[in-house]
């Protein structure tokens, strides 16, 4: 059952086609781009944005078309760095918003507020070099490690952290943590994050660029985001179809929560659902 409140559970049962994207430098990238690659390290946000999410789309549009289906555009949605690699994307490529039927953001680190929590201020000083080495044996920690120590140590530290407040759905939460984090991501993407979660900051986007209509979800309660220059900078884009900040939601509690289904899943899908013609 709780497989099939996930957000892509229920698009598939809307009769989607959907994709599950990967980034680089993770425990499931291969080659020279997976976490022990030869180009691990020479990569940042802006490589991410123009080279991978062209690609992907560019991807999914060459399956269709070689299944035989008309589609010329895609519904395109992303949570945290997957939002905002998207939007810089489109920022940065001309002509990719053509190919988004829309963009769907959910708390989209756009701007950093500098984080004020005292177990993220004190992970934030961690060494990149220690945080790497760290997080390479997340994984396999987590595929070891009964679930009874586990996810209590998982649960606790995201909640310490400010990223989930809402309560987590057990049986997906066994899953998600098991997954998630997977590894850790290039030393320039790294820094990036990690200083801008620190000082506060912004990335560079350039609004008028992004042509296609966007939605986006903001967490009433996200103490990694600075919501307000957010909507600032998103109510500049040129077609921003809806702007919404739920109450009572955290940076990961849209895709993490028990309860993400049943607040925000529903009008999502039928905002989704005007795009899909």
């Amino acid at each position: 059952a709780h497989r099939r409140s996930s957000l892509a559970y229920r698009l598939v049962e809307g009769g989607y086609d959907v994709w599950l994207g990967n980034t680089r430098g993770n425990a499931y990238s291969s080659g020279q781009w997976g976490l022990w690659g030869s180009r691990m390290h020479s990569w940042g946000n802006d490589e991410l944005a123009s080279e991978d999410i062209a690609a992907s789309v560019q991807a999914v549009l060459e399956v269709a078309h070689a299944e035989g289906l008309q589609a010329d555009k895609v519904i395109f949605i992303g949570q945290s760095q997957g939002a905002s690699s998207a939007i810089t994307a489109c920022s940065l490529r001309e002509g990719l918003g053509g190919r988004l039927a829309c963009l769907v953001l959910l708390a989209p680190p756009l701007c950093l507020q500098a984080s004020v929590n005292p177990t993220l201020r004190l992970a934030l000083k961690t060494p990149s070099l220690v945080y790497r080495a760290v997080f390479a044996f997340v994984l396999p920690i987590g595929r070891l490690m009964p679930n009874a120590i586990y996810l209590p140590i998982a649960k606790a530290g995201m909640r310490r952290m400010g990223f989930v407040v809402r309560p987590h759905d057990p049986d997906a939460a066994a899953i998600t943590f098991r997954c998630v984090p997977s590894g850790s991501t290039s030393s320039p993407n790294l820094s990036l994050w990690f200083g801008m979660a620190a000082e506060g900051g912004a990335l560079d986007v350039k609004t008028k660029q992004v042509t296609c209509p966007v939605i986006a979800y903001l967490g009433g309660q996200d103490v990694i985001l600075d919501c307000d220059a957010i909507t600032t900078l998103l109510q500049r884009l040129p077609d921003l179809h809806r702007l919404h900040v739920q109450p009572g939601f955290a940076h990961a509690d849209f895709v993490w929560s028990a309860d993400a289904p049943s607040i925000v899943y529903g009008q999502l899908l039928d905002e989704v659902d005007a795009f899909s013609g």
